[in-house]
């Protein structure tokens, strides 16, 4: 290979990985979050739909940690008959977050085992406020926890 095209590749390798790597300008540091959460539901639709019960509900939660506040849920959880389980939906937070406060709208889903335990995965969708620039994403677990990493862009 030739010098010139050596030259080239190594350039265009190192700019490649710096786009990759970079964060936006004035965007934090990932910073871990961690907590809890106590949901209380306030109504439940229920279905079945060949052998599966469908459970729709409004759920208010309340939230300890890294994120406090309190939300309101939609959430859909299908049990099949096995007892094994299905949830997603999305939930709207009067939210803290080191000291900056607004409203962050989550996603979320994940699984469920006969024994009511759960996992799951979440992630920010949006925020208004002070937390209008937060993003995020992480992990559901029983007993009823929270664990991901945030930043500010």
């Amino acid at each position: 290979m030739r010098p010139f095209a050596r030259t080239a590749i190594a350039f265009l390798a190192t700019l490649g990985a710096a786009v990759l790597l970079a964060e936006p300008a004035g965007a934090t540091s990932l910073m871990p979050a961690s907590g809890t959460f106590v949901d209380v539901v306030t109504s439940t639709q229920v279905r079945v739909a060949d052998g599966n019960l469908i459970l729709t509900q409004t759920v208010t939660q309340t939230l300890t940690g890294t994120i406090t506040g309190t939300a309101t849920q939609q959430a859909t959880t299908v049990v099949h008959p096995s007892g094994a389980a299905n949830f997603f939906g999305a939930e709207t937070c009067t939210c803290s977050v080191g000291g900056k406060t607004g409203n962050l709208v989550f996603g979320f889903s994940g699984t469920g085992a006969p024994d009511g335990s759960f996992e799951g995965q979440f992630v920010i969708l949006s925020g208004s406020g002070e937390l209008a620039n937060l993003n995020g994403r992480g992990t559901l677990q029983s007993p009823n926890s929270y664990t991901g990493v945030i930043h500010f862009d």
